[in-house]
């Protein structure tokens, strides 16, 4: 590429950066005006130092530690750049590239970059999700399809749910477990209900009891075997349901 080139690109590529960072000063103007007029987006977006702000267990509710969080997040936004931009191009094109002549890469080296950058990433992914969910409250509901969290704001809905745990989370913490065996939720910008066939706090559930709910869930799945698909659907449920029970009672 000539020196006119280089430069051209050059000039382009920070045009892009600049119009980037410009739209990103625009949307955090925009999420403080939406976090000062709006009272439901008051308990999503916060800012600044908060008595009940916990990140990784430590209180952030001094000028100080948020100026902490701050710096922690520039320092690791410079960090993540030079392993986007540095150390996985190197790999792709040294590493990766079966094109490439790997018999002058030394392997020690080689292995050395490639697991710091991996190790890297799953560092910067768990703090990542530890500062985000410090910052919300959040329902987790089994849904039949999997399960699903739940934020201030989300669009109304009805959701079928399986066996399994619904989860409150406050601040980062789960506040409440609570065990149901299927039923469905309703979902509003502000609340979940749910309509459960059974309910019960996983701290009330002993091992000995969910495995005696399974073998009463067997017997009743064997006796439906001769019954209608309806009524063998509506065993093979419960019979799921118990096992998730047992399950969520051996981890607790």
């Amino acid at each position: 590429m000539s020196l006119d080139g280089y430069y051209g690109t050059m000039l382009h590529t920070i045009t892009v950066s600049r119009i980037i960072t410009g739209w990103m000063g625009v949307m955090t103007v925009l999420m403080c005006v939406i976090a000062n007029e709006s009272t439901t987006s008051a308990t999503f977006y916060r800012f600044g130092p908060q008595s009940d702000l916990i990140i990784l267990g430590y209180t952030i509710d001094t000028v100080t530690k948020y100026g902490l969080v701050i710096l922690y997040a520039l320092i690791n936004t410079v960090v993540r750049n030079l392993n986007h931009n540095v150390i996985a191009p190197w790999v792709t094109l040294n590493i990766q590239d079966d094109a490439v002549d790997k018999r002058n890469v030394d392997r020690a080296h080689a292995y050395e970059i490639s697991i710091a950058s991996t190790v890297y990433s799953w560092f910067d992914w768990l703090i990542y999700i530890h500062m985000l969910l410090a910052q919300v409250d959040m329902v987790i509901i089994p849904a039949a399809e999997g399960e699903m969290g739940v934020l201030p704001g989300h669009a109304p809905m009805i959701v079928a749910l399986r066996g399994g745990a619904i989860r409150v989370t406050e601040n980062g913490q789960i506040t409440e477990s609570l065990f149901v065996a299927g039923g469905f939720a309703e979902v509003t910008p502000d609340r979940v209900t749910v309509l459960a066939d059974e309910a019960t706090p996983l701290a009330e559930i002993s091992r000995a009891t969910a495995e005696a709910r399974v073998a009463e869930a067997e017997a009743e799945y064997n006796a439906a075997a001769m019954a209608s698909p309806e009524k063998r659907d509506a065993a093979m449920a419960r019979l799921l349901s118990m096992r998730s029970m047992a399950t969520l009672a051996q981890a607790s």
